[in-house]
């Protein structure tokens, strides 16, 4: 045996386990690489994982019991995790006359909108994933919140739905209507084990169709203008009331001092001609000029 071979030889008897070793581990690194995936879940979320092992000799997969928290996490590549937001979620629902048949008490057509704020259970997002699935909203919440909602509606006066009105218990109309669907939808969830919290209900104001606006226009019109012929009238009645009774006054007093009716106007004449008098004397450079028919009298005042 050379030399060469010899130290050959005496490299791998000496570094035979730690190059085994080594490449143990880079086959290692390139298994777990290949088989594993990197999963980044948000602040304010939840990860459900859907395991789906290529084996179910040893496992048979399906959804985790236990949600995944903010963070980074390392899962076999063959598993899926569902994002569910954990935060409250708005959900607009639009109602339209024409569409969706929605009419007030009085069978006024109206437009409107109306919110409901949801959001997951903490925790029990893989048990909600599991019942429900990723739609929960969908296919379980959003059409029992538009009936009840228009079934609210249908209950209401036009224009309590368009102006804050009360009731006969002084409180809210509109609020009333939010707090009764609100209940409803709470107990709803409750009762088929969803796992939201349902957080709040808002309805919108309504809107009559252009039509509709136009004719409440007009009879706002027309009511007012009635309103201001009723009292031009009522003015005008009190006015001759009113002039009735002074000359009833003027008549009582000429029979108590026992004047004729000519002696009486003389007496008025001359009540008006002294606050004449009096009225420019309090001018500057004024004069009066008093008389009776036929003949005039001139009385300058300083």
């Amino acid at each position: 045996m050379s030399y060469s071979d010899r130290n050959e030889s005496s490299f791998w008897v000496s570094y035979k386990k730690p190059i085994i070793v080594a490449w143990i581990l880079f086959f290692s690194v390139i298994f777990l690489l290949a088989v594993l995936k990197r999963v980044q879940i948000e602040a304010g979320h939840e990860g459900v994982i859907v395991d789906k092992p290529f084996f179910t000799f040893f496992e048979n997969g399906g959804v985790r019991s236990e949600p995944l928290d903010a963070g980074s996490k390392w899962l076999f590549y063959t598993s899926d995790v569902i994002m569910y937001d954990i935060r409250p979620v708005q959900h607009n629902e639009a109602f339209d006359d024409v569409r969706d048949g929605t009419i007030t008490s009085d069978n006024i057509p109206i437009d409107f909108n109306a919110y409901i704020k949801v959001r997951p259970i903490s925790g029990k997002t893989p048990k909600l994933h599991s019942s429900f699935g990723p739609h929960w909203y969908e296919q379980n919440i959003k059409e029992l919140f538009r009936t009840s909602v228009r079934d609210e509606v249908s209950k209401t006066s036009m224009t309590a739905l368009t102006t804050r009105q009360l009731n006969k218990d002084g409180k809210d109309i509109l609020g009333e209507i939010q707090r009764v669907v609100l209940g409803e939808m709470r107990e709803f969830v409750k009762a088929k084990s969803i796992d939201v919290e349902v957080m709040e209900v808002i309805v919108g104001k309504a809107t009559p169709p252009e039509k509709v606006l136009e004719a409440m226009a007009e009879t706002a019109s027309q009511q007012q203008r009635s309103k201001t012929e009723n009292e031009r009238m009522a003015a005008e009645i009190n006015r001759r009331g009113a002039e009735v009774e002074r000359a009833n006054a003027d008549n009582a007093y000429r029979n108590s001092v026992g004047f004729s009716p000519e002696q009486f106007l003389k007496l008025e004449v001359a009540k008006k001609q002294v606050e004449a008098v009096q009225a420019c004397a309090a001018k500057a450079n004024c004069t009066t000029i008093i008389g009776d028919i036929g003949s005039q009298a001139t009385i300058p005042l300083k």
